[in-house]
């Protein structure tokens, strides 16, 4: 599955990259680097199931370029004090 992941270069967003590119999914990172880091994206970047795009989700070019060709796509937020729920993206 080709998935694009928005705030991919943010800690959880580069972990859920990681975990699916392990599952074998194609994965493209959306991320206009405003809190999300390059060096969190180092272990894996050289793999050729894994893009990253730099930019904003709503710039109408990545609405009209990139989501189309997605079959999945998933944002991950953290608000302070908040609690995350983990579902493992790989399981069915």
């Amino acid at each position: 599955m080709r998935i694009l992941v928005t705030g991919g270069a943010g800690f959880i967003g580069s972990h859920l990259c990681e975990e699916l590119l392990g599952c074998g999914h194609e994965v493209w990172a959306l991320d206009d680097l405003s809190t999300g880091r390059l060096e969190n994206l180092r272990t894996f970047e050289r793999q050729p199931r894994f893009r990253f795009l730099e930019g904003n989700v709503m710039d109408s070019r990545w609405s009209t370029a990139w989501w189309p060709r997605a079959t999945g796509s998933t944002t991950w937020r953290r608000r302070s004090g908040s609690s995350t729920c983990w579902r493992t993206p790989c399981a069915p």
